[in-house]
């Protein structure tokens, strides 16, 4: 079980109508069996052609996973409700913001409509700057997908006080970096308070390898999926958000001799630096 990407242009629908539709159409189109579309989105739009990048997942009949909801399902909303301000703060990947997606860089700006509104939703790419996250009482904070799937109708979030936190941990060879990894759990139940007693190691690990698509944007390839599946299948219903701890293998010292040689900077750190933007899930009135 993988997660990887594919790029491909689509011809433009007349008049651009039904786009949704035309995407969704042409999306399914020689994917191969149990290949589930996860991440779907429009690079550019040229000489009559959309450039597009799809996010698989290669499932491979893995009975967890038969029967998702199709990530162009559409429901437009039939109620409006007035009494309150919500807005939505999206800075993409790739696309040469000003701010966002750079230490956190979008935090003010952030802070600033999170006071224009009753309630701000946002996504890490906005405010995350490693361990230091200034968001407001009222936003929420929750990842891209989410986002979207609320926007196109099929999900919706309620604040929440706390969440319980399931920790997933891959089983490195060196000793150091799990000790770490709880070491840092254990510091945030025990500091903050944070709901996170339930801690899985994962073996074998995570295999997360990078490139990078024609758009510029940093991508790559996620195997051994299946272990960290059956971890969920396992723990069911004990948790409400999972934080998951993990190594990214890249050529870390072409990267950093690339970087200060005045390159682009497009990597990240060995280590996946997924676990605390989780923790501050709970801490931020987030929900799953």
């Amino acid at each position: 079980m993988r997660l990887s990407e594919r790029e491909f242009d689509l011809s433009c629908a007349d008049g651009h109508e039904d786009l949704i539709g035309c995407f969704e159409r042409q999306s399914q189109l020689d994917l191969g069996d149990g290949a589930i579309p996860l991440r779907f989105v429009v690079t550019s739009n040229r000489d009559g052609r959309y450039h597009c990048e799809l996010g698989l997942l290669e499932c491979q009949g893995h009975p967890v996973l038969r029967g998702p909801e199709s990530i162009f399902a559409f429901r437009p909303r039939r109620l409006e409700n007035q009494e309150r301000f919500t807005a939505v703060m999206l800075v993409p990947t790739g696309i040469g913001a000003l701010v966002g997606g750079h230490a956190g860089d979008g935090a003010p700006a952030a802070r600033l409509l999170a006071y224009c509104a009753d309630t701000l939703i946002t996504h890490p790419n906005v405010v995350n700057a490693a361990d230091i996250n200034e968001i407001t009482a009222n936003t929420l904070y929750v990842e891209g997908s989410v986002i979207t799937r609320l926007m196109m109708g099929t999900a919706g979030l309620a604040p929440r006080r706390a969440n319980r936190i399931l920790t997933i941990i891959d089983d490195h060879e060196a000793p150091i970096i799990r000790h770490n990894a709880v070491n840092s759990v254990n510091a945030a139940r025990a500091s903050a308070g944070f709901a996170c007693d339930r801690i899985e190691v994962l073996s074998p690990r995570l295999v997360m390898t990078t490139s990078h698509a024609s758009s510029g944007r940093a991508t790559g390839v996620v195997e051994n999926l299946g272990g960290l599946l059956e971890i969920f299948e396992r723990n069911k219903g004990a948790f409400d958000a999972v934080a998951i701890t993990s190594v990214v293998d890249m050529d870390i010292r072409a990267v950093h001799e690339n970087h200060f040689r005045g390159g682009i900077y497009s990597g990240g750190n060995v280590h996946g630096q997924l676990l605390w933007p989780v923790l501050e899930l709970a801490q931020s009135e987030n929900v799953t």
